[in-house]
């Protein structure tokens, strides 16, 4: 469903991505991680193709489609998306239709139904008639999600979807994300910072550190106390309870005044 192969970026001058290769199997849950400036945020939009980036990309079966045709294959929620303060979260939702909606056209019934589905699905009806600029973030970012889901694309790329949200509508979001691609075919690829829920939804993870592909595959042999060290600098316990693995942070202890000397 996805298949990148020698991803290259260069912004600024300096390398972000090196000839990395990622690719997804129809209806797969894949995890991207890695410590911050790995280059997460940047695959995921050289791959959706708001960044510059050398390489090929093949989504659905197309290489290198057009950007318009790209937004019907592949919908992207950022992780600081543009929202305008003033726009009403159902107009802004409907926004997600724009790729099937001929150049003057306006949109259909049937686009109208879609946003009103997006945003049943994340019982967000009730704020349909609100501003953007009067959510919270959490909220907003549920709004981002349903722009997404609304368009309809086969493929979800999402840049940390869960980072505003508490752990209970964490729960619920990535939940309603699985059902959808089980119950849609969907393709999800993903980025997280959180390394416990990344291992409970994804079915393979990818690490990147320094702009390249340092493991990919099940969390098991991702998520690895000697890989976690090395790449992130953290001390961490990781705990397998036969139901998903749990990566616990481990305090460093300071320790008191030596025996005999003066407090």
């Amino acid at each position: 469903m996805i298949r990148a192969r020698a991803i290259t970026v260069t912004l600024g001058g300096s390398p972000i991505l090196r000839d990395v290769d990622v690719s997804t199997e129809p209806g797969a849950f894949v995890g991207l991680i890695g410590p911050n400036g790995a280059g997460k945020t940047t695959l995921l939009r050289a791959i959706h193709g708001t960044v510059p980036a050398a390489g090929s990309v093949t989504l659905h079966g197309i290489t290198d489609p057009p950007r318009a045709h790209r937004a019907r294959l592949a919908a992207l929620v950022p992780q600081q998306p543009v929202t305008p303060r003033d726009m009403r979260v159902f107009d802004y939702v409907l926004l997600g239709r724009s790729p099937y909606i001929p150049y003057l056209g306006v949109e259909s019934s049937a686009d109208v139904d879609v946003a009103r589905e997006a945003l049943h699905w994340l019982e967000m009806q009730r704020f349909a008639d609100r501003r953007l600029g009067e959510l919270s973030g959490g909220e907003l970012q549920q709004v981002v999600l349903a722009r997404a889901i609304a368009q309809r694309a086969p493929i979800l790329l999402l840049d940390e979807p869960t980072s505003a949200l508490d752990i209970g509508h964490q729960q619920q979001v990535l939940d309603l994300i699985d059902r959808m691609r089980a119950d849609h075919q969907l393709t999800v690829l993903a980025a997280f910072h959180d390394l416990t829920l990344a291992a409970q939804y994804c079915d393979r993870l990818v690490l990147l550190a320094d702009g390249e592909v340092v493991a990919d595959g099940d969390p098991r042999d991702v998520l690895r106390e000697d890989v976690i060290s090395r790449y992130y600098g953290a001390r961490v316990r990781v705990l397998d309870n036969g139901m998903g693995l749990a990566v616990v942070p481990i305090r460093q202890v300071a320790s008191g005044p030596e025996e005999g000397t003066d407090d």
